[in-house]
C-alpha cells in the first residue's frame, strides 16, 4: 500500500511541474507544410523542459483524426488512444496500456496530449527543433473515387493505398481534401484528373498533385446543408457525407466509380435489321437494399466499449 501511495505521489507530481512549467506557443509544419490558425487557439505548445503537447481537439483538423468531445479518446483508422488526465499511462487498446512518461494536462484553453502518446497510439514522428514543432504522419495515394446516392445524403468514398492524414477545407459551395504524399509516389507534380458523376448535388470531383506532392481533392456541391468527412479502415478510405437540403424519395443506388472526363471518339455500328420478340410478362423489381451508413461520430458508449472492453486494464 505504502508503494503504491508513493506511486501515485510521483505521478501527480509529475503532472503538476508539466503543468507549472511554462509553455510557448510554436510554429507547427505538418508533413513539411506550415500549419494554418486554427479555431481555439494554438495546436502545439512546448514546455520549458522541452516536452511537447498537442491540444487534442487540433488534431481533428491537422491530421483528420476523431476527436471525442472530452478529448480523452482519438480514433485513427484502425487504431485507438485513451487516455486520462494526471496519469503518464494510456491504452491503445484493451490490454495494450503503455507508458509516456509525462501526463495529459486540461486547462483553460482545452485538453493537451504529450507528443509520446501520439507517437506510441498512431506511429507518427514528432520532432522538436529550434525552429518549431514537426509532425509526420504516414501519407497515401488516391486508388479510387465511388459515389452513392441515399435518400438524404450523397457519399463520396475515397479509396486510398493505406491510413493517411488528411486535412478538411470548407468554403461555401465546395469542400476540399489534402493528404500527405505517399511514401511512393503515385503520380506527378501538376497532374490533374477530374472524375465526373451524374446527378445534380455532387458532379464531379478535381484531384491534383500538388508541386510539394501532396494530393488535393476539391468536390464542389449545391443543395447541401452539411458535409460530414470521416475516415474508415480495412481498407483504408476516407467518406464525405452531403447531407441533403432536400432528401429524396429515391431508393438508394449502388456507389459507382467516378468517370475520367475525356472525351473517346465515336465510332459508328452497322445498323442490324430489328427483329420483333414477343412480350413477356414482366415481375416488379426489388428496391436495392440501402447500404450501411458508417457513424461519422462515435457515441460515448462506443468509445468506452472499443477502449475498455469488459476484462480491460485501466491507466
Amino acid at each position: 500500500m505504502r508503494i503504491a501511495a508513493i506511486t501515485i505521489a510521483i505521478v501527480v507530481l509529475i503532472s503538476a511541474i508539466s503543468a507549472a512549467s511554462p509553455a510557448e506557443a510554436v510554429k507547427l509544419t505538418v508533413n513539411g507544410r506550415e500549419a494554418a490558425s486554427l479555431a481555439g487557439g494554438p495546436a502545439v505548445e512546448r514546455h520549458a523542459d522541452g516536452t511537447v503537447f498537442f491540444r487534442a481537439a487540433a488534431l481533428a483538423a491537422l491530421t483528420g483524426a476523431q476527436v471525442d468531445a472530452s478529448g480523452q479518446n482519438i480514433a485513427w483508422f484502425e487504431k485507438f488512444l485513451h487516455t486520462r488526465p494526471g496519469t503518464t499511462r494510456y491504452s491503445c487498446g484493451p490490454t495494450d496500456v503503455r507508458d509516456a512518461g509525462a501526463a495529459p494536462m486540461r486547462t483553460d484553453s482545452g485538453y493537451w496530449l504529450p507528443a509520446k502518446m501520439l507517437e506510441g497510439a498512431f506511429g507518427w514522428k514528432i520532432e522538436a527543433t529550434d525552429d518549431g514543432v514537426s509532425l509526420w504522419t504516414p501519407g497515401a495515394g488516391v486508388t479510387g473515387v465511388r459515389r452513392g446516392v441515399h435518400p438524404d445524403r450523397i457519399r463520396i468514398v475515397i479509396d486510398l493505398s493505406g491510413p493517411s492524414a488528411f486535412q478538411v477545407l470548407r468554403a461555401a459551395d465546395q469542400v476540399t481534401l489534402a493528404l500527405p504524399p505517399p511514401e511512393k509516389p503515385t503520380g506527378t507534380a501538376g497532374e490533374i484528373r477530374v472524375l465526373e458523376f451524374s446527378g445534380d448535388n455532387v458532379q464531379h470531383v478535381a484531384q491534383k498533385i500538388e508541386s510539394d506532392g501532396w494530393t488535393t481533392l476539391t468536390l464542389p456541391f449545391t443543395g447541401v446543408k452539411d458535409v460530414e468527412v470521416f475516415s474508415v479502415a480495412d481498407p483504408a478510405r476516407i467518406v464525405a457525407d452531403f447531407v441533403l437540403l432536400h432528401p429524396s424519395t429515391e431508393p438508394t443506388t449502388t456507389e459507382q466509380p467516378g468517370q475520367p472526363s475525356t472525351t473517346e471518339p465515336s465510332t459508328t455500328e452497322p445498323t442490324q435489321p430489328s427483329t420483333t420478340q414477343p412480350s413477356q410478362p414482366t415481375t416488379p423489381t426489388k428496391p436495392p437494399t440501402p447500404a450501411e451508413l458508417p457513424k461519422p461520430h462515435l457515441s460515448e458508449g462506443e468509445w468506452k466499449t472499443m477502449a475498455w472492453p469488459a476484462g480491460g486494464r485501466s491507466c
